[in-house]
Parts: structure tokens; sequence; C-alpha cells
């Protein structure tokens, strides 16, 4: 879990590990220049299975820090999650038991609720299913949720994050890997994602950063009709975020992104684990 100034939402995270089915685990809680108090937050963790990793290199980017908990986890397999989010108590264990039963499959991910401060949901978005569908096509790029990733330790040791990207890191590990690797995605909503303002400027760096790793990779395949085609689909993506965000309409059309919820059930399933979860930490930061 690397964290910079996680503060007021860090407490919520680590508790949503501690709650997990699953309970052999270590987290480890890597700090990347925080200014406010997320370390002590997450020193004061009472659970012998959490590490802090604090040092005083400052601001080094998300893919640094992963790289850095690759290099310090114990463990037979390695997961992922962002400091202001929130585990299903089930996702661990079902990450697991698809790892454990697909020999083959080298990383897996799963669904995310999608919400605002204070809890509120605003959508749902389903993983992939199979490695041809997370590996995408001319118009759809390499695409499993960041955030829900759970994979074999060796496999990440193998194939390390480049720590020039800032904003497509994994997009770009999808691509790099994806001949010599299975990737598989749980459908069912196992994470919660917290989503409150999304930058224009950091939306258009990911985007530059996905195209530079496509131009690698046509270069190296010689598919350069596919480079165009993905080239296309991104410079269009981008003007319609770009509208979406300037005229405050992207709950219409970032469609393509997530889907509204639609069944009581999530909502429902969703807004007793927020509460169950807000229980467990009052009168900490949220």
């Amino acid at each position: 879990m690397p964290v910079r100034n996680c503060a007021e939402t860090l407490a919520l995270a680590v508790q949503s590990i501690v709650v997990q089915t699953c309970d052999a685990w270590e987290l480890l809680v890597i700090d990347d220049g925080s200014t406010d108090r997320t370390v002590e937050i997450a020193i004061k963790a009472q659970d012998s299975r959490i590490r802090v990793i604090a040092d005083a290199r400052g601001n080094l980017g998300l893919a640094a820090r992963l790289n850095q908990g690759i290099t310090l986890a114990e463990g037979r397999y390695i997961a992922r999650m962002d400091g202001d989010d929130i585990s299903y108590p089930q996702r661990l264990e079902r990450e697991l038991e698809c790892l454990e039963s697909q020999p083959g499959t080298d990383l897996v991910g799963c669904g995310m609720v999608i919400f605002k401060d204070g809890g509120r949901m605003v959508g749902v978005q389903r993983a992939r299913s199979s490695h041809a569908e997370i590996c995408g096509n001319s118009l759809r790029s390499c695409l499993l949720p960041h955030a829900t990733w759970m994979g074999r330790a060796e496999w990440f040791r193998r194939h390390r994050y480049c720590s020039k990207n800032r904003r497509a890191e994994d997009r770009e590990l999808l691509l790099r890997s994806r001949d010599v690797s299975c990737f598989s995605g749980i459908p069912d909503l196992l994470y919660g994602y917290r989503v409150n303002r999304v930058s224009i400027r950091k939306n258009a760096r990911a985007r530059f950063e996905y195209l530079s790793a496509v131009t690698a990779d046509a270069r190296k395949r010689g598919h350069w009709r596919r480079y165009f085609a993905a080239a296309g689909a991104e410079i269009a993506k981008l003007g319609i975020d770009t509208l979406a965000l300037a005229t405050h309409t992207d709950r219409i059309l970032l469609q393509h992104r997530a889907s509204s919820p639609k069944s009581p059930q999530v909502v429902a399933e969703w807004d007793s684990l927020w509460r169950c979860l807000n229980g467990a930490t009052a009168g900490g930061p949220r």
C-alpha cells in the first residue's frame, strides 16, 4: 500500500485489510514523502502484521514505491491497494482462490465500486474476465483495475514497473508482459475505489504515457496499423474526457469508464461495509 498524504483516509483502508476473511497476510504501508500525519497514523495501527516503511527520499512516485514493496514482500503472492480505498472483506480470499485454482494464472484483479468522500456510490466497474479481454485490441487498451491486483511474487519480480511512468504504469506493464503472462479478472465487486476530482492534466499524461508504450510495442513488433488505431482511440477518449470535465457532464459522457449501480443489493452491501468500517475506526481520521 504505497501512500502519500492519506491521513484522512488511511484508517479506513487499513481497517478493510484487518477484517479480511483471509488472515494470512502482511501489510506493507510504504510512505512516498507524505507531509501530513500519514506515517503517524500508520504506525498507530495495532496489528503485528502491519509494517510501515518510511525513508527520507521524498516523493519517488507510485511505480518506484511499488517496486520497493515487491523487493520487501515476503509472501508467495503480492496484492495491491491504495491508501484512500477500501477492500471488501472477501477480496483477498477470492483472489487467492483464483490464483491457487489456476496455476497458469499470473495476475488477477476484480470489479470495483466507485465512490466519493462520504461513501456515496457513484458507479461500478466490472473487471474484464479473460486474458484476451484484459489485453484489449486496437480500440481497447490493456486494462485491469490496478488497485485490485493480486499476483504471484515471482511474476512481479520478473516484470517490474517502469519508474518513469507516473500515470500509466499499470497499463504499460500489462502491455509489456502480455505475451509471457496470463491475466484473469473476477467481475464481482470486491473493491471500493475513491474518486473525487479528476485532473485533465493528469488524465492527459496517462494517455500520453500509454501511447508511448504502444509506440514501443509497435516498433518491436512492426504492428503499425494497430498503433495508429490505438493512437486514434486514445486521442478520442482524451477529447471526450476533457469535454466532460470542462462541461461538468462527466456522469453522461464518461460511461466508457463505469456504469451506474442499478442493483439494490450492490448498494446495500456497499452501505453496510461503509458503516461497519467507519464504526470500527470511530474517533480517528477517515
